[in-house]
């Protein structure tokens, strides 16, 4: 019975691993693509918190604009 679990744990552990892995190269990529792009300037910001403004809308607003 002992060995029914510990192969379970054994490939948890291993699929654990295997995604911890998989996430450290992830952010390693990250880290390298925004290491040599300039820093954003005050337009580019303003556009982005504009955009990020107007593609998100509450469900009150919704509720707001639709009733009668």
């Amino acid at each position: 019975m002992h060995d029914v679990t510990d192969g379970t744990a054994t490939a948890a552990l291993q699929a654990h691993r295997r995604r911890a892995a998989e996430q450290l190269v992830r952010d390693q990529v990250a880290l390298e693509t925004f290491r040599d792009l300039p820093a954003p300037s005050l337009k580019q910001k303003l556009a982005a918190a504009h955009y990020e403004l107007s593609s998100s809308v509450s469900p009150v607003a919704i509720m707001w604009a639709q009733r009668p």
